[in-house]
């Protein structure tokens, strides 16, 4: 039952994510779309950082469930309160910050899609999801077919997608409590210690690996016009769809993955071995059927404003493929519990990767666009993490050995 909701959720996001982002793209054109993925991806990003990885933590730890479901509560309150403050006293930022920081709050939902995650009862979480997803996606099919090119009316499906997820997630919660009969208290201070000393870490590799990746949604608007950010970002969003393949498969392997730090034999590595390999395969062909299908996409979905994608479009793919291969270093780490060198290895790459970018933008800003400005950076960065930065370290080199040996033998 958990596969068909995973699929439906994740088909959902295809459709949205594919077909559904190009008909607004088309509608709004690239400058309005800039604004809309530089808002999107600032709530994510905001989100991320005041998370400080306590999903993760409370997905993987081996705490009783009362004080799990506690510690969520708490930390959702905790997280919501801090961006309603942020808000208050954000009147000098723009409005798309500000935007930004309102949607992050309606991203707070995923704590909660944690905890069910952790208790095995992935369908309850879901179905959250796929509901507001489903609202949401109705939403933009009725603004792309009654030709309503406002920014504004866009952004708002966002609201009604996450903040609904949100109320969604606090009724099952409540469900959950009277259900098993709890009656919640406060944490006490060591347990939330111990999940902040768990987490912190995992925040600090995930936001600045999206930082990484994503940095021309972020500051992007700093240093290009709108309009070659939009086609830039609209050229990522494309390639991103290989995430929602990668992410689909990895999401129902995890659990099988997780297992490995509690029972480390030669049957489950090899077990693991194929679990990569999969995954490579599955990544690599969608990026080969993703390449072709963008020049259909750009004539019958995008149009002609967006043509010149295609231009950077091998090199973002290119970037895809290369983060096949990190998300592979990722799993042997997760399987050998040495996930703590991976914040290592990344952090060190974002400082490699800024001095690159002031680089080029310095000493090769006339000899490229700033669409190829923008996806060689994000290009260097990916590699930086997958092949660079791991050489400093003892088992990173491990782990690059591992990685070849699991996909030549």
């Amino acid at each position: 039952m958990s596969g068909i909701y995973l699929l439906i959720d994740y088909s959902v996001k295809f459709i949205s994510g594919f077909i559904t982002i190009g008909l607004i793209a088309n509608l709004i054109g690239p400058e309005d779309f800039s604004s809309l993925i530089t808002i999107t991806n600032s709530a994510l990003w905001i989100s991320l950082i005041l998370s400080f990885g306590l999903d993760r933590a409370l997905l993987t730890s081996s705490l009783e469930k009362k004080l799990v479901l506690e510690l969520s509560v708490f930390i959702t309150f905790l997280k919501v309160l801090t961006l309603t403050l942020i808000i208050f006293f954000s009147a000098y930022f723009s409005i798309n910050f500000q935007i930004s920081v309102f949607l992050a709050i309606g991203l707070s939902y995923e704590f909660f899609d944690y905890y069910f995650r952790r208790d095995e009862r992935f369908k309850i979480g879901a179905f959250a999801r796929i509901t507001s997803s489903i609202v949401a996606l109705i939403l933009r099919l009725i603004i792309v077919f009654y030709g309503v090119d406002n920014l504004n009316w866009i952004v708002f499906t966002y609201f009604i997608e996450y903040f609904f997820s949100f109320m969604l997630m606090i009724i099952n919660i409540e469900k959950e409590r009277r259900i098993l009969g709890f009656k919640l208290s406060f944490p006490s201070i060591m347990e939330i210690q111990r999940s902040f000393l768990i987490g912190t870490p995992v925040m600090i590799a995930g936001s600045t690996m999206f930082f990484i990746n994503y940095w021309p949604s972020l500051i992007g608007a700093y240093f290009f016009n709108l309009k070659d950010l939009g086609l830039f970002l609209m050229a990522q969003k494309l390639c991103d769809v290989t995430n929602i393949v990668q992410n689909a498969y990895h999401q129902s392997v995890a659990p099988k993955v997780i297992l490995i730090t509690k029972n480390l034999n030669q049957g489950e590595l090899t077990g693991i071995k194929k679990i990569i390999k999969i995954g490579f395969i599955i990544g690599l062909i969608t990026i080969i059927l993703l390449y072709f299908l963008s020049f259909i996409y750009v004539d019958y979905i995008l149009g002609e404003d967006y043509s010149e994608i295609l231009n950077i479009l091998p090199i973002l793919l290119l970037g895809q493929f290369i983060s096949i291969w990190s998300g592979s270093r990722s799993t042997i780490l997760l399987g050998l519990n040495k996930t703590s060198l991976d914040l290592y290895i990344i952090v060190m790459s974002s400082f490699v990767t800024a001095v690159f970018l002031y680089f080029m933008s310095y000493f090769f800003y006339e000899f490229f666009s700033p669409l190829l400005l923008m996806a060689y950076t994000v290009l260097f960065g990916k590699f930086c993490v997958a092949f660079i930065s791991p050489l400093f370290f003892s088992k990173g080199r491990l782990v690059i050995k591992s990685q070849l040996m699991f996909f030549t033998r």
